[in-house]
């Protein structure tokens, strides 16, 4: 048997590694055209639903007083417009500061609207949802999203890092059929939702009831990264949390937490 000659050795393996080199690449590029497209469409569909949400409000400022859809409640009009277009939507959120307008919807569980957008179509961005826990009469809300690379969906809440930023930009408004609330965002963490001890716990056990709302904001400032207003009287307010990814370990969560409004 003869021998193998090393440089035709050496050749075979750049060969292979050249090869799976170009492979990775094709397969990346074709992910991130993908991952364009969808941006693309999300962003063209966020601006329609936005336009859908607020027709009614508009329509309504321009009837003539004393008509009787004067005394209809624009907010429940505007859902109805957009229940039309899919019956898990029940809310829409706004943070003015990050140029998000988003409708917030309820799904069977936590992971549909993961991978599928408004419309039910396959989605790499996902729709924002409300934890399935979750009713919009609870005094403990999640609100979950993707931290997405153009900036969309909650890909806006890393800004909230930036302490100055978030007491600059504290307020956020979520409207649901029976109104506009206002919302301050008073500390942002990062959690394990492996954690028994932290954010995750302390939210089921303020959600179940079993630890009162002072105890609760107090454990989240005391571990937050950055820390907004500080006057909040907690004693029996609402909270709201929009929960996203981070990378700053293992599957964190970046958390924003924000206090409803008097």
């Amino acid at each position: 048997m003869g021998h193998i000659r090393p440089h035709v050795t050496a050749r075979a393996a750049r060969g292979v590694l050249t090869g799976i080199a170009c492979l990775a690449f094709l397969v990346s590029a074709a992910w991130l055209a993908v991952y364009h497209v969808d941006c693309s469409r999300q962003a063209r569909r966020s601006a329609a639903l936005a336009a859908v949400f607020h027709q009614a409000a508009l329509r309504e400022a321009f009837l003539p007083a004393g008509t009787d859809e004067r005394s209809e409640q624009p907010v429940q009009n505007r859902f109805e417009l957009l229940r039309s277009q899919n019956r898990d939507a029940l809310g829409w959120l706004t943070i003015s500061a990050l140029g998000l307008e988003e409708p917030v919807v309820a799904g069977r569980d936590n992971r549909y609207y993961l991978r599928h957008d408004f419309d039910g179509a396959a989605s790499r961005l996902g729709t924002l949802f409300l934890d399935r826990r979750n009713t919009f009469a609870d005094n403990n809300l999640c609100v979950y999203g993707h931290a997405a690379g153009n900036g969309s969906m909650f890909g806006g809440l890393k800004a909230y890092r930036d302490e100055a930023f978030l007491r600059m930009n504290p307020r956020i408004l979520l409207d649901t059929p029976d109104g506009t609330g206002e919302w301050v965002i008073f500390a942002v963490l990062l959690a394990d939702p492996g954690d028994p001890d932290g954010y995750f716990a302390w939210q089921r056990e303020a959600l179940a009831g079993s630890m009162s709302a002072e105890d609760f904001a107090t454990r989240v400032r005391s571990h937050a990264i950055a820390v907004g207003e500080t006057d909040i009287d907690f004693a029996d307010t609402r909270f709201l949390s929009l929960v996203t990814c981070a990378y700053d370990f293992a599957d964190a969560r970046l958390v924003a937490v924000a206090a409803e409004c008097p």
